[in-house]
């Protein structure tokens, strides 16, 4: 077991939306997408024994211990849900990397990534085409080198203030919950910067303005819950 101040794992953040609720069950891979995208009850890492001894983890309040809390389990003991749960990351800064010599070439994307290796500077979200390719890292990161490093082989542009807002969810059903989300966010006039679905096939992120992040929570939270 692992006590917190919050019922479990919730549907959001409670601080952003009054309405958030506790999700009875969770998997492994779920706990640790929301860890990595903003979720602050348990810490990325935190699952990967657990995962590997398969240890069910029960997440309780500690200021309410009749409530049941959410269960960490390696599968969903019912039906898939379609959509877990909402969380966000701010701080986030947009790298646009873009090159006619990425075309068709081979190697290109390995001398990008080698650079943010060499700079020991993590990548979160990352969506590619044929002749650019858009990531995201955190602020706080010196990106000074990178950016001069990989200005040599490739335009390249930085934009601050971005938040990344992740919906944990069954990739089976994607189609239908972009086409809810982003309906959703277009009748309030949000701007989608980037999308990017994980290989891990629970969660779908997008990167909008940090200011406008808690809005597209909350709007998200009331179209697909």
């Amino acid at each position: 077991q692992t006590w917190k101040d919050v019922d479990g794992i919730l549907t959001t953040d409670p601080r952003i939306v009054k309405e958030a609720r506790p999700v009875p069950e969770v998997t492994y891979e779920e706990a640790q997408e929301l860890a990595m995208f903003g979720s602050q009850v348990l810490h990325p890492r935190s699952m990967i024994p657990c995962r590997k001894s398969g240890v069910q983890v029960r997440v309780k309040n500690s200021y309410n211990i009749k409530s049941p809390g959410s269960l960490i389990v390696e599968k969903h003991s019912g039906a898939v849900p379609r959509v877990t749960a909402i969380t966000s990351v701010k701080n986030v800064t947009l790298i646009d990397i873009q090159s006619s010599g990425m075309f068709g070439a081979s190697g290109f994307l390995a001398h990008v990534f080698n650079q943010f290796l060499k700079w020991n500077i993590s990548i979160d979200v990352i969506a590619t085409s044929e002749v650019s390719v858009s990531l995201t890292v955190n602020t706080k990161a010196d990106l000074t080198g990178l950016l001069q490093d990989i200005g040599n082989v490739a335009e390249c542009r930085a934009s601050k203030n971005k938040a990344i807002v992740t919906i944990i969810c069954d990739a089976a059903h994607s189609s239908s919950i972009l086409a809810d989300a982003f309906a959703a966010l277009n009748k309030e006039g949000i701007n989608v910067q980037m999308i990017s679905q994980g290989a891990s096939k629970v969660n779908i992120s997008m990167l909008v303005d940090e200011s406008q992040a808690n809005d597209v929570v909350k709007i998200l939270h009331s179209s697909l819950f």
